[in-house]
């Protein structure tokens, strides 16, 4: 693992500027410089731009958005934000020290990511980045969170209470009914206690993309969004030799910058999981199906379904229900990316 003194201080200074922004603000960024970088390889113009801006110190998701992440998560513990909220620039709380702790987590973005890229196999056949979002959420979560990894379940002791103290009487006066119920009473408006796979469902205070969490939203969603990228990639691929290496992840660009409308209140969905997915097995399969494009156009848009499956998993699963963030879509990407160029390398 070989650590860059200037990347590392550039990192600092990614992750300050990231929670500074706001961390959904970073990533669009990110999405922006990744579309203008491919544009600039149509020309044949180098790499660097999009390995040092869009993925690297300045808006890599593991330094700037991971950076406001855990800025926003410190500042939730110390009682200024909510430790979910990664859409509001953190500038505005006047709180230097937030800012600071983003400074630090872009440097911890940098060396988890050298890392990890330093494993053997798994580092050259997994997406670095985006291990490197989950990990330093899980850190975030662990040392300025309460909730713990799942967060606070439905029918598990602590919502029950959440619930019952939500209908205590306040100044002698019930919430809801002319006389102050019974503690029995109040216990038995709860609705049933939730078991197994049910604990984790979505609701009105746990949840990520309601417009989207539904299965044939998510499903149809994904299909969809995958197979948009898989043809760009491909398309790409035969007609833009010089930007091949980077096909991938124009239709990722083109859903990152999307996010721009749902940060300003718009119901767009959330489809960069799906997209990267999509565009990376078409490409990566291309030369398994005997450069057949209809065949790999359809394995893209299969890959990107299943990483809509994932995505809205693991917002279930540790997302939704916590009290930080812990990205699903960063969660969905890692895990597919390694099965693809897993898959892809024992088929080849």
């Amino acid at each position: 693992m070989q650590i860059d003194p200037f990347w590392l201080i550039a990192a600092a200074a990614g992750g300050f500027f990231g929670a500074a922004i706001g961390a959904l603000q970073s990533f669009i960024f990110c999405g922006v410089t990744v579309l203008l970088g491919v544009v600039g390889m149509f020309g044949d113009a180098s790499a660097s731009f999009i390995g040092y801006v869009a993925f690297g110190p300045v808006f890599g998701p593991h330094i700037a958005f991971a950076g406001g992440v855990a800025a926003v998560a410190y500042g939730s513990r110390r009682g200024y934000a909510n430790g979910k909220d990664i859409v509001t620039p953190l500038i505005t709380l006047g709180k230097t020290d937030v800012l600071l702790v983003g400074a630090g987590f872009g440097v911890l973005g940098y060396l988890l990511h050298a890392g990890i890229s330093a494993i053997p196999w798994f580092g050259g056949h997994t997406d670095a980045v985006a291990v490197t979002v989950i990990v330093s959420g899980l850190i975030a979560r662990f040392a300025f969170g309460q909730s713990g990894l799942t967060g606070v379940l439905q029918g598990s002791r602590r919502s029950s209470a959440r619930t019952i103290d939500a209908l205590q009487p306040v100044s002698g006066q019930p919430r809801y009914a002319p006389t102050e119920p019974s503690q029995a009473e109040r216990l038995e408006d709860l609705p049933p206690r939730a078991t197994g796979w049910s604990r984790f469902a979505p609701s009105e205070t746990g949840n990520w993309v309601r417009h989207q969490e539904s299965f044939a939203a998510h499903s149809t969603l994904g299909l969809f969004a995958g197979g948009l990228s898989a043809g760009i990639g491909l398309m790409i691929v035969q007609d833009f030799p010089s930007a091949a290496g980077v096909a991938a992840t124009v239709g990722f660009g083109i859903s990152a910058v999307s996010l721009l409308f749902l940060s300003l209140g718009m119901s767009v969905p959330v489809t960069h999981h799906m997209t990267l997915i999509g565009g990376l097995a078409a490409v990566s399969f291309l030369p398994v199906v005997d450069g057949n494009l209809l065949a790999a156009l359809l394995i893209g848009a299969a890959f990107g379904m299943v990483a809509a499956w994932l995505g809205e998993f693991f917002a279930r699963f540790w997302h939704s229900h916590g009290d930080t963030h812990i990205d699903p879509p960063a969660s969905a990407i890692w895990l597919m990316t390694t099965l693809v160029l897993g898959s892809v390398a024992v088929l080849s």
